[in-house]
C-alpha cells in the first residue's frame, strides 16, 4: 500500500513539473497573456483539468512558473552576471545571489499581481 502511494505522489510531482515546465516555455514564447491552460495543457500532454487539480487558475500557475524560472540554471546565470557586474555585489557572491533569487518572485508579483488576487 506505501508503495501505491509514493507512486502516486511522485506521478503528481512529475506532472505538475511537466506541467510548470511547460507554461514557462509557453509564457517566454507567446506571452502570459496570450498563452491559454489548454495551450499548456497540449504541451504537457495532460488534460486541462489536471491543470486546475494542481494549480486551481492560470494565475497560481503563473506564480508556480515563476518561481521555477527564480531557481532555475538559467535565472542564476543571469544573477551571477548581475553579481560580477556590480562590484558592491561581488564581494560575498553567493549572499548577492540568494538575496538576488529571493527577490525574482515580490519583483514579478509587484509587476502581475499577488496570488489569490
Amino acid at each position: 500500500m506505501v508503495d501505491v502511494v509514493k507512486a502516486s505522489q511522485r506521478r503528481m510531482e512529475q506532472n505538475r513539473e511537466r506541467i510548470t515546465r511547460a507554461a514557462l516555455e509557453l509564457f517566454q514564447v507567446h506571452g502570459i497573456g496570450k498563452t491559454a491552460t489548454n495551450d499548456v495543457a497540449r504541451k504537457a500532454a495532460i488534460s486541462p483539468a489536471t491543470i486546475y487539480n494542481h494549480f486551481g487558475r492560470k494565475e497560481d500557475l503563473v506564480y508556480a512558473a515563476v518561481r521555477h524560472f527564480a531557481t532555475s540554471a538559467a535565472a542564476h546565470e543571469i544573477m551571477r552576471k548581475i553579481i560580477a557586474a556590480d562590484s558592491s555585489l561581488s564581494k560575498d557572491p553567493e549572499h548577492s545571489l540568494k538575496q538576488l533569487q529571493e527577490l525574482i518572485p515580490p519583483y514579478l508579483y509587484g509587476i502581475l499581481g499577488k496570488p489569490g488576487k
